[in-house]
């Protein structure tokens, strides 16, 4: 018999409510060093990226995210989030400060769609 400890309970309950929200499927995340997950979501009346606690509480919009942002992924130190945008009508990664959205950077700025950011663990 497998058990399901209490971290990975909250992790599916997060990945649920993030289903529920927006009716999409949700991407599995886990919790960075700061202890929050991020993804993007419809959430009154605004899609954008967001972030919260492992157990779906605390919700909080990332500053300045906007309706084409999608595929968002903490920095292993949890102090940025790559994700994906459609900002300019082409699919690019960018990359943003975790607790405030500041020095928005494009990280790809290529004629092709760029999608699906990931970080390279530090050593």
């Amino acid at each position: 018999m497998t058990r399901i400890n209490h971290k990975t309970t909250a992790i599916l309950a997060a990945i649920l409510l993030a289903l529920l929200a927006t009716g999409k499927p949700a991407k599995a995340t886990f919790p960075a060093k700061n202890g929050k997950i991020v993804f993007a979501s419809v959430r009154n009346g605004k899609d954008a990226l967001y972030m919260a606690r492992p157990d779906g509480s605390n919700v909080t919009m990332v500053p300045g995210s906007t309706s084409s942002d999608a595929e968002p992924v903490f920095s292993p130190d949890g102090k940025k989030i790559a994700f994906s945008t459609n900002r300019y009508n082409n699919w690019e990664v960018w990359r943003v400060g975790a607790s405030d959205g500041a020095n928005p950077t494009n990280l790809t700025n290529a004629p092709g769609n760029d999608t699906q950011p990931t970080w390279q663990p530090l050593p």
